[in-house]
Formats: structure tokens, C-alpha cells, sequence
């Protein structure tokens, strides 16, 4: 929980921590909880992941700082004082075109070395930058793909899986791709891929209002859409 997406840039720090709280409680240990922990700055950043682990998350994405730009050493410095304050898995958040800070494949390199970070998600649209990022590091750091027509290509190259936002949508075809590329059958896998194609471009002209109305649709179709998420992320 805690993405990129709109409103959660206009909630206050307590408002983070009720509506983790609830999820945490709700979930139940059913299903591991990871929640965006990510702020403008550092100082409130490692607040908010120490808040975090006290309600019992069991993992952190940390978006990189945004509105200022950082250099890569500002970066290193930021997430490395963030994995000091806790004890919970981090998983790196790249998406320059929404932060204005890249995580370029040097800093990941160093970065998948410190103790507690465990993988990076990658939302620059760049399959090459997925590339330099599985080139950098090593088989225990998972690069997974947060732009929902590279899911397919990622696991091809050897990535663990992805964070889709159209698994909110269509969870049943996401956790298809990874599935099926994990039983061997990379043709029926990029069909489903193809199926994500349509829907990903609408986006771009503004659909909200239909991409919801379609959740409420495939959630009756479907079923829960955490538990396919989740599976279509689990990775290597």
C-alpha cells in the first residue's frame, strides 16, 4: 500500500499510519503487508518506516525523495540511514518521471550490498534500465518491474516478477504471466501480456473513472486481487 499514485502525497504522516494500521489488522498475517514508506525527506521518511515496523508491516518500499533533486551520493545516504532504523526488508522505488530522482544502475549496485535492501522496483519505463539494474546485482537482490507491459520481458531476463498496477484490475491475467512463464510456457505468457497492452495505454487519456468501474467488475469475477498481486510479485 502507499504507491505513487494521487492521494497519498496529500496525506498526513498520522493518516498513514491509521490507514496501515487497519490494513495490518485486516490482513491478519493472511498475507505479507508491505507499505510505502517513502516521504520528501529523509528525516520523515525513517519516522515513518520506524512507525511502520511497530504496527507490524513485514516489508518497506521507499520511493526515491522527490520535488528536490538529490545526487546519486544524497541517495545512497538517504535509503542506507533508512535500512539503519529498521529491521524490515526494504524494497527500492524507482519512477524518475513522477520523483525527478533516478536511481542510476552504480548507486543499486552499492545499494543491493547494504544489509536489509532486498530488491528494487522499477517504474521508468526503460526495459534498459531493468537490464542495468539485473547486470549490477546479484541473485539474492530482486529487480521486479512496475511498468505492466514489461512484466513478461523482466522475467525473461531474468528479474523476479513485478508490481503491477493493473493487478488492482485484471489480477487474475497478471499473475497468469508469471505463472505461466514459471511452467514453461512463454507463448500462452506473452498472450497474456498482450491482454494488459489495451488497458495499460488507456492511461494516457485520463480513464480513472472506467479503470474503476472495471475493478468493481473483475473484483466479482475474480476475487481478491491482494493475494493474485502478491503472487505475480513473489519472486526468485
Amino acid at each position: 500500500m502507499f504507491g505513487h499514485k494521487r492521494g497519498v502525497f496529500s496525506l498526513t504522516f498520522e493518516e498513514k499510519l491509521q490507514a496501515a494500521r487497519i490494513v495490518i489488522e485486516e490482513a491478519q498475517g493472511r498475507v505479507p503487508v508491505y507499505v510505502g514508506a517513502g516521504c520528501e525527506g529523509t528525516w520523515e521518511t525513517v519516522r515513518l518506516a520506524v512507525e511502520l515496523e511497530r504496527l507490524g508491516a513485514d516489508a518497506l518500499s521507499v520511493i526515491t525523495p522527490y520535488f528536490l533533486t538529490f545526487t546519486q551520493q544524497e541517495l545512497l545516504g538517504h535509503f542506507r540511514a533508512v535500512a539503519d532504523a529498521t529491521g524490515l526488508p526494504i524494497l527500492l522505488y524507482n519512477i524518475p518521471a513522477r520523483t525527478g530522482n533516478s536511481l542510476h544502475p552504480k548507486t543499486v549496485k552499492e545499494l543491493s550490498e547494504v544489509s536489509g535492501i532486498v530488491g528494487i522496483k522499477d517504474s521508468s519505463g526503460s526495459f534498459d534500465t531493468i537490464l542495468q539494474y539485473l547486470e549490477v546485482s546479484g541473485p539474492d537482490f530482486s529487480v521486479l518491474a512496475g511498468t505492466d507491459s514489461l512484466i513478461l520481458p523482466t522475467l525473461m531476463a531474468g528479474g523476479c516478477g513485478a508490481i503491477a498496477a493493473m493487478a488492482n484490475v485484471f489480477p487474475e491475467t497478471v499473475k497468469s504471466i508469471y505463472d505461466l512463464w514459471m511452467q514453461g510456457k512463454p507463448m500462452e505468457a506473452e498472450q497474456s501480456q498482450q491482454k494488459l497492452r489495451a488497458l495499460r495505454s488507456a492511461f494516457s487519456r485520463n480513464t480513472a473513472v472506467r479503470i474503476k468501474g472495471s475493478y468493481v467488475h473483475d473484483w466479482a469475477a475474480c476475487g481478491t486481487a491482494s493475494s493474485s498481486s502478491a503472487t505475480a510479485a513473489s519472486g526468485c
